[in-house]
């Protein structure tokens, strides 16, 4: 298995790959933030750096090593987000899909996944669904929260898998064939128990004392004494939530059809 890891970031996508024990043995990341490559790069030292996606040929790539090779991203969501512009792929960020799109046309992944805000289904989903289509790929989705792998704070995203149409002979269901239930997790999947709802000071000192948060924010890690306090604040906040991702590829490889299809050995 080889990764290519696209707007990597601090390397959540990285990170879900060995949660979900999918091994990888040659793995490339596309990020241009320099405190996130930095970050990256501390974490996954044996990673190879490509830079800015624009100048990443997948043929290249593809001359390097053969198949297979997993296309992991999260492309920017500045122009999809109801918190942005609301230009959706016709946006100067979130248009860099179309680089993504254009790398996976030219290496030909056996896999891709990509992750971004649930306002994607409005506002250009169906124009990736369409390119991803006439590069020859099928692609289903759905919409998974951090609240469904046990976080308490929701941050709800699309998550849209692709794989070659016909791949190994083999023909993939269409997403509107799925039920509903396989078709839209996120949708119809509660947490065990309400993590949206007013707690009570008991349950928040109960909280504390088991994190040890101190009263910091939940849904960033305990202070460590690293610096760039800002910076890393902005990593966490354009990071993939690692869990939901490993979520996804565990459904897809659990070493069942799916795997042997794709030729993929998981732990």
């Amino acid at each position: 298995m080889h990764h290519l890891d696209l707007f990597a970031g601090i390397g959540g996508f990285r990170l879900a790959l060995d949660l979900a024990g999918i091994p990888a043995s040659s793995h490339y990341y596309s990020e241009i933030d320099p405190y996130a490559c930095k970050v990256y790069q501390k974490n996954f030292p044996d990673a190879h750096a490509l830079g800015d996606i624009r100048s990443i040929s997948g043929h290249d790539l593809r001359s390097k090593h053969r198949s297979p090779w997993i296309v992991t991203g999260g492309f920017p969501c500045q122009d999809v987000s109801d918190a942005g512009k609301r230009k959706g792929l016709a946006g100067e960020r979130s248009g860099l899909w179309y680089e993504m799109l254009r790398v996976i046309e030219e290496l030909r992944p056996e896999l891709v996944l990509i992750e971004n805000v649930a306002a994607l289904k409005s506002r250009g989903l169906i124009d990736i669904l369409r390119g991803l289509d006439q590069a020859g790929y099928d692609a289903e989705w759905q919409t998974l929260s951090a609240l469904d792998v046990g976080a308490i704070h929701t941050r709800k995203r699309l998550w849209i898998t692709a794989h070659p149409r016909h791949a190994h002979g083999h023909e993939y269901r269409a997403t509107d064939e799925l039920p509903a239930g396989y078709r839209d997790l996120g949708e119809v999947r509660q947490p065990a128990r309400p993590t949206h709802a007013p707690i009570s000071e008991a349950e928040w000192e109960g909280i504390k004392a088991e994190g040890s948060f101190l009263g910091e924010p939940l849904a960033c890690r305990k202070a460590d004494g690293v610096s760039d306090l800002i910076h890393r604040n902005k990593a966490l906040g354009n990071a993939i939530v690692p869990a939901c991702a490993a979520k996804v590829l565990s459904e897809l490889f659990d070493g069942t059809e799916s795997s042997r299809l794709w030729g993929l050995t998981i732990r």
